[in-house]
């Protein structure tokens, strides 16, 4: 794409076919529309789009992709790729963007700083260590097993959330015992929220453990419902 950016109209769309490829030169493509990959998505360069759909390939390389922009709500069921350990898929926008599908050869990082990143279906991950997740005020990350009941969403080794302000929040099955283990919760800076919800009915339970606290200049509230 050799697009300027911000040149789409309000409401536009990209769609990546099967068998088709989207390449970019870094923030070539307007930052508005919905990005739909049924194909590939290969970053040539730190990108920002409005959303991301598809059941396609998301190959980051060494690049940052942020998505959201619009607001817009999308269900991502694809595969997400990267060749660097510092690449960063971030979370902005007032939007819901839920992963559906196993992430298990994406090493990168998650950034929420606006809107809710979910993790729901069978979507889980396998990255790891420190800088696993990262929240901002305004940003939350979700592990929603009220469809799916996934005991190990994150089956990475010791993966930490670090919180600048957000909401990490887990809901659990309707009847059923659920739960998550992680690394350390990693208080930086901000307000953070730890949030656990309870599934409806007679067996209903949820456990959700870090395996370390680390203050910073933060502070934490825990709710439960």
């Amino acid at each position: 794409a050799a697009l300027g950016l911000n040149t789409a109209s309000e409401n536009s769309s990209i769609t990546v076919i099967p068998g088709a490829t989207l390449m970019n030169t870094g923030n070539a493509i307007p930052d508005e529309p919905d990005v739909t990959v049924n194909g590939i998505f290969l970053l040539n360069g730190w990108e920002t789009i409005g959303s991301l759909s598809g059941s396609g390939l998301v190959n980051l390389q060494g690049n940052t992709l942020t998505v959201g922009r619009n607001n817009n709500s999308s269900v991502f069921s694809g595969v997400l790729t990267n060749s660097s350990l510092s690449v960063n898929l971030i979370k902005t926008g007032a939007g819901r963007m839920d992963i559906t599908s196993r992430q298990d050869i994406y090493k990168g990082l998650f950034t929420v700083n606006g809107g809710t990143l979910a993790f729901s279906g069978n979507g889980g991950t396998t990255n790891s260590a420190v800088n696993a997740f990262t929240l901002y005020e305004g940003g939350t990350l979700l592990l929603d097993n009220t469809g799916v009941n996934d005991p190990d969403r994150f089956a990475g080794y010791a993966p930490c959330v670090t919180f600048n302000g957000g909401t990490f929040r887990f809901a659990g099955h309707n009847g059923k015992a659920s739960g998550e283990t992680l690394g350390s919760a990693i208080f930086s800076n901000g307000g953070a929220v730890i949030d656990v919800v309870n599934g409806d009915g007679v067996g209903s339970s949820s456990e959700l453990v870090f395996d370390g606290l680390t203050p910073g200049f933060g502070t934490v509230k825990f709710t439960a419902s």
